[in-house]
């Protein structure tokens, strides 16, 4: 039998694995001055469990010509008629009613920090057509520097 798969898999999940934060509200910024883009992005938690986020994002705009910002947040107690919260150990799903049949945010609660992935979350009904949200912003616990991972373009 070969257990090379479940070595490597082990390490992630202990990485992913631990007890909740503590209740409180935790926030971080980032910028990313090659793409002209910032944004900002808080985690709410009460009795363990993560009741509410906010993420924004803003984008510079052409010289002489504005920017534009968008943003994607979501309340446990006041969810939209269009998104389903579904807990998991140590990890939030919220996925979005949508044209598209794939349209979820992902939060993960590992030892450090929260882990926000954007990779199956459609950008058009929150920002509209063209609009670019990151793969993965990482929340640290104790800082209030996020860490961005942005999607990678092609050349062509």
């Amino acid at each position: 039998m070969n257990y090379w798969p479940l070595l490597f898999a082990l390490p992630c999940m202990i990485a992913l694995a631990a007890a909740p934060p503590k209740d409180g509200s935790y926030s971080c910024t980032y910028e990313v001055k090659k793409r002209c883009t910032s944004g900002l992005m808080r985690v709410d938690v009460a009795a363990g469990q993560i009741e509410k986020f906010d993420f924004s994002i803003s984008y510079c705009g052409l010289p002489g010509k504005l920017g534009y910002s968008c943003s994607v947040n979501g309340n446990r107690m006041k969810p939209s008629l269009d998104e389903v919260w579904r807990y998991a150990p140590s990890s939030l799903a919220v996925d979005y009613q949508s044209e598209f049949p794939e349209n979820s945010l992902r939060i993960f609660t590992g030892k450090q920090s929260f882990i926000a992935d954007f990779s199956k979350l459609h950008s058009g009904p929150f920002c509209g057509a063209g609009a670019e949200l990151p793969e993965r912003v990482t929340i640290p616990y104790k800082s209030e520097k996020c860490t961005v991972k942005l999607i990678r373009h092609q050349r062509h």
